[in-house]
């Protein structure tokens, strides 16, 4: 082959640019999801089309599920995963309100869609659950604002958010929910449990050194935010997620302390032989 040549960093460099497979968990979540929003969609849209011949309406019941079930990176289960969808109704009866009178002038509609744009990716900075509901939100704005201008619509589109947001609830919660995940906090908690009960055991004699550390530098790495779920990092401006973060870096920097001193029992009895500096 051609890359037999060259060194094996090199071989290996066009493997690196290749998107990392999905999990078997990640396959189920995204049929769970799937799921989700086809029964929602479906159970809001027919009805509305055949028995009522509401089209505006029949659209915004099928548009909502989609855009909060599908196109948003909800966080967390089923249970909060449903109270932010609930939270964030209110914003997009408000979004598509402005955006069904902006839609009278294309530059009105151009200046309303900078204005939403930019106060939503300010506000995404406050945490991740309204990170997650930026996406639907700015898409209830773009869908409302696009022609033609049909102010007279404005009570069947609240009607299909409303629909198409209980819907959404309903499934969210009651079929196939998001399991449970621990949050950041409980992963710091559990991280220092194990060290205090790994150096417990140590000192007691009872058990392997390298092994221990091995436990803690893979505890450790657990705590990473790109290890984290993206509901869960604490990635917000406020002084809870800054003060989780803080303490996330240094129960990791903790967890490899032991590893790393020289008078610690997990060293490595033969230097020789330790291929991790110490």
């Amino acid at each position: 082959m051609w890359h037999r040549e060259r060194p094996e960093g090199h071989a290996r460099s066009w493997r690196t640019a290749l998107p990392t497979p999905s999990t078997r968990a990640e396959s189920v979540g995204a049929a769970r999801r799937a799921v989700r929003v086809t029964v929602a969609a479906v159970v809001g849209f027919y009805p509305a089309v055949h028995l009522l011949d509401r089209p505006v309406f029949a659209l915004y019941t099928l548009f909502v599920p989609v855009a909060f079930g599908l196109l948003s990176p909800l966080p967390g289960a089923g249970r909060r995963r449903a109270g932010t969808v609930l939270r964030a109704v209110p914003a997009a009866a408000a979004l598509i309100t402005l955006g069904t009178y902006l839609a009278a002038a294309t530059w009105a509609a151009t200046l309303g869609m900078l204005l939403v744009g930019f106060v939503l990716v300010t506000g995404a900075s406050i945490g991740p659950r309204v990170t997650g509901v930026v996406p639907a939100l700015q898409l209830c704005y773009i869908l409302a604002c696009f022609p033609p201008y049909a102010p007279g619509t404005l009570w069947d589109r609240l009607a299909g958010l409303a629909v198409g947001a209980t819907l959404t609830i309903l499934c969210e919660r009651l079929l196939l929910p998001e399991p449970e995940q621990t949050s950041y906090r409980g992963r710091v908690a559990d991280g220092l449990d194990l060290a205090a009960r790994s150096l417990h055991d140590l000192l007691r004699g009872g058990a392997d050194g390298r092994e221990t550390a091995g436990r803690l530098r893979a505890a450790g790495r657990e705590l990473r935010f790109s290890r984290t779920a993206a509901g869960c990092r604490p990635t917000g401006a406020g002084a809870k997620d800054r003060a989780l973060a803080q303490a996330g870096y240094a129960t990791r920097r903790f967890l490899d302390l032991p590893t790393c001193s020289p008078p610690s029992p997990l060293c490595c009895a033969r230097r020789s032989t330790c291929r991790r500096p110490c």
